[in-house]
């Protein structure tokens, strides 16, 4: 059903750059998107050096019947590239994905999933999952949070992820316990974010067909806490899908129709802890990826197959790399986390 194929490859010899686009995406929609920002004037931004209001950066992606299109997967980065990074520059800028800005919409209502990105990252870090529900009929408002967060000891994230507490090196303690209270700070913050875009962007972008009777939300890593805590505040949330995010016991399990999928490589472990999912009730799934990594969900590791360059500037090669992107193909690894994300959408909005 979903077709993720590299539609057009030439590479010439010597310093000529790869000349690629994105997998096109396979369902009878083109893809529009709509940036927006909102101004939450009742909270002021704590995350903002000079203060102000909490401005919280949204695009909307809403399938289209305008002819397809393909426009720059990044805008063009004019800053000299880091020392060995030219390359791999000039072909980040020269990709191609399927979407059109400010297409014009169909006229119909969609089911409507908002999506909070991991760490670090933007919407557009997930635009082959993204372009996929779209052009299948969804419509995705990918978030932008602002904030900081302070690394953490590999040791302690691997305690945050697996509640391996009583295992936990006491030297890593302090660092443990600040970590904690300060994704508890940001997951809140950031929940609010999302709170305020649910109560107002349908003023906003009614003409986009955003279905409000059918919600849902899904977050990868950091974004998929986020995505809890949502969950708990905002009942008209109908289905949730959670890409292998932290699990914290002070989250509650949610009471919607829930998705949890897992990297192996980080997240085989838990399977061995069936007391952490006693509570998984009806309609609750969660599934292991096999040979998968954490960024096996985002377009890093799709990128790493597809230039040359970005696979060849990642440190360490392609196995030292595996407990971030996993150790299957990650195109083929895309195309099964797509058909399974879908899939379960499907079930609960589409009854398909």
């Amino acid at each position: 059903m979903i077709k993720l194929f590299l539609i057009a490859c030439l590479l010439f010899a010597g310093n000529h750059v790869l000349a690629i686009d994105f997998p096109q995406p396979s369902g009878p929609y083109t893809v529009g998107y709509k940036y927006i920002e909102f101004t939450d004037e009742s909270r002021d931004d704590i995350y903002k050096p000079e203060g102000g209001k909490r401005k919280i950066k949204v695009i909307v992606y809403y399938p289209s019947n305008d002819p397809i299109k393909l426009e720059p997967y990044q805008k063009e980065d004019k800053s000299p590239a880091p020392n060995g990074a030219e390359k791999v520059v000039a072909e980040l800028n020269a990709l191609k994905v399927y979407r059109s800005a400010n297409a014009a919409p169909t006229g119909e209502t969609f089911p409507t999933i908002f999506f909070e990105p991991g760490a670090g990252s933007t919407p557009n870090t997930y635009i082959s999952i993204i372009q996929e529900l779209v052009s299948h009929g969804y419509i995705v408002v990918g978030l932008s949070h602002a904030y900081k967060i302070t690394e953490i000891d590999e040791k302690v994230e691997e305690a945050l992820d697996v509640h391996d507490f009583a295992n936990l090196d006491p030297n890593h303690l302090a660092t443990f316990i600040q970590a904690d209270e300060e994704q508890n700070q940001v997951t809140n913050f950031c929940k609010d974010d999302t709170l305020f875009v649910l109560d107002h962007i349908r003023d906003e972008c009614a003409y986009l067909g955003l279905d409000f009777n059918k919600l849902g939300i899904m977050g990868h890593s950091l974004g998929g806490t986020i995505m809890l805590r949502v969950i708990q505040s905002y009942p008209a949330l109908k289905a949730g899908v959670c890409l292998d995010a932290p699990r914290f016991k002070h989250i509650l399990t949610p009471n919607i129709p829930f998705l949890h999928l897992f990297a192996e490589q980080r997240h085989a472990k838990l399977w061995d802890k069936p007391d952490d999912y006693k509570l998984l009730m009806k309609n609750h799934f969660r599934v292991l990826l096999k040979n998968s990594g954490h960024n096996s969900f985002s377009n890093t590791a799709i990128l790493q197959e597809i230039l040359p360059s970005y696979r060849g500037f990642l440190e360490g090669g392609r196995a030292a790399l595996d407990p971030v992107l996993g150790k299957a193909d990650s195109v083929e690894n895309m195309r099964v986390i797509i058909t399974i994300v879908q899939s379960f959408f499907d079930k609960f909005f589409k009854s398909i």
